[in-house]
């Protein structure tokens, strides 16, 4: 059984509500497409953690120091995770970080399971409220030809500040050690 139907597995044996699982782990592994694959053959809510980068106004250094400092982990807990928890609705406003604007509000339903993909979304002040925990891994050469691949125009900031903070984040945080199991890019084909 591949890891891909382990997770379809997961979540059909947890059709209801209430159900919180993280996708982390390394930007270009396939978190976005794992999450869209998984939504589109089983109803899920899929939350985004690049919806919930700091605004710009809030990043002092002190905070950005920090391991995820970039992103607003209190407002992702108090308006997405307990409430979805609890199986209340929930509404909440997209921040965009290239337009430094918040986007028209978006819903979740509080009877589906969740999927919160992105980076970040094992932060310990979030992972105690996930059911399971995935982390999505990829080999530094494989990392390299999809992102020069994806966007090569941004590679170089990719090298220089986003793969460094993630990799900060993951061994402070000791990000895979907290997970249920681990995919590799490889189990998490392009669509």
């Amino acid at each position: 059984m591949d890891n891909f139907e382990r997770l379809f597995d997961l979540l059909s044996a947890h059709p209801r509500g209430g159900f919180l699982l993280a996708l982390d782990g390394r930007c270009a592994s396939g978190k976005t497409t794992m999450a869209e694959r998984l939504q589109r053959v089983l109803p899920c809510n899929v939350i985004h953690m690049d919806d919930f980068y700091l605004p710009f106004s809030q990043r002092a250094a002190e905070r950005m120091a920090e391991p995820g400092g970039h992103i607003w982990v209190e407002r992702l807990r108090t308006e997405v995770l307990e409430p979805l928890r609890a199986g209340r609705k929930i509404s909440y406003l997209p921040y965009d970080c290239h337009a430094d604007r918040f986007l028209p509000p978006r819903k979740a339903d509080p009877v589906l399971p969740t999927l919160v993909e992105g980076s970040y979304s094992c932060h310990p002040a979030l992972r105690v409220l996930y059911d399971c925990c995935v982390f999505l891994d990829i080999t530094p050469e494989y990392q390299r030809e999809r992102l020069l691949r994806r966007n090569p125009e941004s590679f170089e900031v990719f090298q220089t500040m986003w793969i460094p903070r993630e990799e900060y984040y993951f061994k402070h945080c000791e990000i895979r050690k907290h997970c249920n199991f681990v995919l590799t890019a490889e189990e998490c084909p392009r669509r």
